[in-house]
């Protein structure tokens, strides 16, 4: 017991020496203990040109830091698509707040950035296939406050529609989707949105962040959560197929518990399924309804599933 109390001593000391070196360097760096209570406060602290974060550390020059200020908020940039040549969207950004929204043009899809640098954004055409880009480079400055919006207009339908938003935060205004297929990719967002319409497949792949749907008709939800919360509300469709490994949420179906089959499997989780508690299986558990429409596919590991069908 003496000699593991001696070890953590040790690592304390280490880590606090190394704490205070780091603050010492960038004290005499010009920063000052303010500024390095600042830095700690946003969960970075930088000595020069490097940066240190709780997991990663990492070089970056001053002249890629300072090539060019962070846009004021009122400082818009305007893009301009016409929607007649567009039948996939192709969204990827590391980071920023992003608004999708019906627009008032109804012959283009319109893109406003506010707050961002123009470099790091890029949209193109590749076929058929708008692609809209926004990578920062691991630029994290102070007061980080880059906005897109994204107008697509009223009656446009697509045939994919893919969103791959990092660590971005996502909101999706009622009636702003209406395609095929989707997919929505948060690492460690947030994404809402209401009202999805998607005749095939949604196909959502959560890490750390959070999902919040409420709403919509789907043919069917592909869903595959790591640490992250989910939340789909008062859903449409015919199958579902959701896993969780260390995260948890909550889906609620709208139709009739009898309308279909029901696969269950749970690990050390948690996992209810219409009010019924299914944490003690061992395997997988099937239920199986005459004329059931569709298939309910549920894989808890060490998280939380409720999942639940309401008429």
């Amino acid at each position: 017991m003496k000699k593991f109390s001696k070890i953590c001593l040790i690592i304390v000391a280490v880590l606090g020496g190394m704490g205070l070196l780091l603050g010492g360097i960038s004290a005499l760096l010009g920063g000052g203990f303010g500024a390095i209570r600042r830095m700690a406060e946003r969960g970075e602290l930088d000595a020069g040109n490097w940066h240190i974060r709780p997991y990663e550390l990492y070089y970056s020059s001053d002249e890629e830091d300072t090539e060019d200020d962070w846009g004021a908020d009122d400082d818009a940039k305007v893009y301009t698509y016409e929607a007649a040549g567009i039948k996939n969207l192709d969204i990827d950004i590391d980071a920023a707040e992003i608004y999708v929204k019906q627009g008032t043009d109804d012959k283009n899809l319109v893109v406003r950035t506010y707050g961002c640098k123009e470099k790091y954004y890029k949209g193109d055409m590749n076929k058929d296939t708008l692609q809209i880009q926004y990578e920062i480079h691991k630029q994290f400055p102070d007061n980080y406050d880059a906005q897109i919006v994204i107008e697509i207009p009223e009656k446009m339908t697509f045939d994919t529609m893919d969103f791959d938003i990092g660590a971005a935060d996502a909101d999706f205004a009622s009636g702003s989707v209406n395609c095929r297929t989707m997919e929505l990719n948060v690492g460690a967002g947030e994404l809402t949105g209401a009202d999805f319409a998607v005749t095939g497949t949604l196909d959502i792949k959560l890490g750390a962040g959070d999902i919040d749907l409420e709403g919509g008709t789907y043919k069917d939800i592909k869903l595959d959560c790591g640490m992250g919360s989910f939340a789909l509300d008062g859903i449409v469709a015919e199958n579902v197929k959701a896993h969780c490994g260390m995260g948890d949420g909550s889906i609620t179906l709208r139709g009739r518990e009898e309308d279909y089959n029901y696969k269950m499997s749970c690990g050390m989780g948690d996992l209810t399924v219409n009010g019924e508690s299914y944490s003690d299986l061992s395997g997988s558990y099937k239920v199986t309804n005459a004329g059931a429409v569709g298939t309910i596919d549920l894989d808890c590991g060490m998280g939380s599933i409720d999942f639940d069908i309401e008429s």
